[in-house]
């Protein structure tokens, strides 16, 4: 096994672990929804939580290995490519949305439940303001993929 192969290997590794924990938390989302709002606010709790502790450090892995992948050794090919410059882009977005964005709807979800309790209605829209930013953040995050597996020059 080279060094590049290795790299790559991680590489998809930290990917499949962030790409296939977001549409994991689809699923347990889909059915938080149906199943009330005590629930509802207990996922998008959860959520927040893995967010922090799985998410944010798959996705630097993700950065960091394909980073490595693409300039350390015999199969590099450099960051100049546009297919790279759009996964930087998206990634970036999605670093921004996670922090900015997730982090502080999260914050206000956790005091509005601790205020109100978890069926108020302000709680409820603020858990599915929290779920819509995550299917925003999926979004990117497949477009990602689709950027590498095509390769766009």
């Amino acid at each position: 096994m080279t060094v590049h192969n290795t790299f790559l290997t991680l590489h998809i590794i930290s990917v499949v672990t962030w790409v296939g924990g977001g549409i994991m938390m689809q699923a347990l989302a889909t059915r938080a929804r149906a199943a009330g709002s005590t629930r509802l606010v207990d996922f998008a709790q959860d959520a927040a939580w893995t967010g922090n502790h799985v998410f944010m450090p798959a996705s630097i892995a993700t950065l960091v290995f394909g980073i490595l992948t693409a300039t350390v050794g015999a199969g590099h090919v450099g960051l100049k490519l546009l297919w790279i410059k759009l996964a930087f882009v998206g990634w970036l977005l999605t670093a921004v949305n996670g922090g900015a964005v997730l982090g502080r709807i999260s914050r206000k979800l956790r005091n509005e439940t601790n205020e109100h309790g978890p069926d108020a209605p302000v709680v409820r829209d603020t858990a599915k303001r929290l779920l819509m930013a995550m299917n925003i953040d999926l979004v990117i995050v497949v477009a990602v993929i689709v950027d590498m597996v095509f390769k766009p020059a």
